[in-house]
């Protein structure tokens, strides 16, 4: 996972977890604020010749650990853009945007109450599948090296690395 020793690891993830809630927690105790803050985030699946595009989280919770590229929504732009904004961001996968919305082929809103230990946190996630060879696609041309495009791991994101998903599952 990481250098850390574990005991170490799990206390930063405590810190981190505590000091991302605590302010809600005491506002809903004093009453000053009516319903528990719910968050909201977007994330992409990019699968492109067996393969997904995945991060290693650089920052507390879950630093060292992987995850599908995205992160929170901002509050002037479509859950869409934000998660082309966040992929972008912590990948620079080497394709257009316009690419990248034309091969877009599903989403889906994943609002488990418990799936965070932050708080209620609503992820809305977006499929994209890439061609796998150069090739023309509406809004420009794929050109893949070896089949992936190329991908560097930026902003939050520690690495960024195209995944075998018979290995990734």
């Amino acid at each position: 996972m990481c250098d850390l020793p574990l005991v170490e690891y799990l206390f930063n993830e405590y810190v981190a977890r505590y000091k991302y809630t605590q302010p809600y927690t005491r506002l809903l105790e004093s009453g000053d604020l009516k319903y528990p803050v719910q968050h909201m985030t977007v994330d992409t699946l990019v699968y492109c010749a067996g393969h997904i595009l995945l991060i290693k989280r650089k920052n507390h919770p879950g630093a060292f650990t992987f995850a599908l590229p995205g992160g929170f929504k901002e509050n002037i732009e479509t859950c869409f853009d934000g998660a082309l904004r966040e992929l972008k961001e912590e990948t620079h996968i080497d394709v257009p945007l316009s690419i990248l919305k034309s091969c877009t082929v599903d989403e889906k809103i994943f609002d488990h109450p418990q799936r965070s230990n932050i708080g209620t946190l609503i992820t809305m996630a977006y499929f994209i599948s890439l061609p796998t060879q150069n090739t023309s696609v509406k809004g420009g041309l794929v050109r893949n090296v070896g089949g992936l495009p190329k991908v560097k791991g930026c902003d939050d994101a520690m690495s960024a690395q195209w995944v075998p998903i018979n290995t990734a599952l």
